[in-house]
């Protein structure tokens, strides 16, 4: 039984959202066993990670609201019809 493509879609979009709010948030909540002598090694790469997870949540939120992209309709080539 496949999935339609509303549902990989949708499915997809949360995945990405929930990833990232997770990459957003995954230096606070990793900075108790990342610690070291008053150092936060979870937070070393602050902007790429913040980059990161708004890409991912934008991408998500777009994907959602707009939808999959679909294909050009000059790069669909139509069936032949067959011979009778």
């Amino acid at each position: 039984m496949g999935r339609s493509p509303r549902t990989i879609r949708d499915q997809l979009s949360i995945a990405l959202g929930l990833t990232g709010l997770l990459v957003l948030t995954i230096q606070f909540l990793m900075a108790p066993t990342h610690t070291i002598a008053g150092v936060n090694y979870a937070d070393a790469w602050r902007v790429v990670m913040s980059a990161v997870g708004l890409a991912l949540i934008v991408g998500g939120t777009r994907l959602r609201l707009r939808g999959a992209p679909r294909a050009h309709p000059a790069a669909v080539r139509r069936l032949a019809e067959p011979s009778s």
